[in-house]
């Protein structure tokens, strides 16, 4: 973790989500989404893809 700064991920090395509802939104923040942009009401969410081989 002291150098996870220096991982650069790579726009197709995201996993992306969108919700329009509040409970949509908790489940997508409480699986590791950050909020990336909202569009005409609908929340766009993104976080990294996960390693090969780690969970």
């Amino acid at each position: 973790m002291k150098y996870i700064h220096m991982v650069h991920f790579k726009d197709d090395e995201l996993e992306v989500a969108a919700a329009t509802t509040v409970e949509e939104v908790k489940e997508l923040v409480s699986d590791g989404f950050e909020k990336s942009d909202e569009i005409h009401g609908i929340h766009i969410f993104r976080k990294p893809k996960r390693f090969a081989g780690y969970s």
